[in-house]
């Protein structure tokens, strides 16, 4: 086999191996929403382990916090990622910066529930990365 494509075996290999490891060790948070019928409802079901916004009615909004804690010596890169249907209905005020060591960062998850959508239960994750910044 040429040096060439050895090389490029174990690039694509390393590559591999970083993105894997990157996914594997991203906090992960269920998040979900119960769209109702109806005006002014509202229910919270307050939990650390899942972004839940409770039951809301179409056009009613609803916040969460998460904060994020860096306990180590050097400064964190975090980047936040979204997926799934309730995607496109949350909203956060950061999705890339930086922490300080020995520093906290609260980050905000606003949903709004838009007035269109069906009545139904709506799910998705929130993958928060963190690496030591460069």
């Amino acid at each position: 086999m040429p040096k060439i494509k050895i090389v490029l075996l174990v690039a694509v290999c390393a590559l591999a191996f970083f993105v894997l490891s990157q996914i594997a060790m991203a906090d992960k948070y269920q998040a979900v929403v119960n769209i109702k019928e109806g005006k002014h409802v509202m229910g919270i079901n307050p939990t650390s382990e899942i972004l839940d916004f409770g039951d809301l009615s179409k056009g009613a909004e609803a916040l969460r916090k998460i904060t994020l804690e860096n306990n180590g010596s050097n400064k964190i890169s975090v980047k936040i990622l979204i997926f799934g249907e309730i995607s496109g209905m949350i909203k956060t005020d950061k999705k890339n910066f930086f922490i300080e060591s020995g520093k906290k960062k609260e980050i905000n998850f606003g949903l709004t529930a838009p007035s269109s959508s069906e009545a139904k239960e709506y799910k998705g994750s929130v993958w928060i990365f963190k690496n030591i910044a460069f």
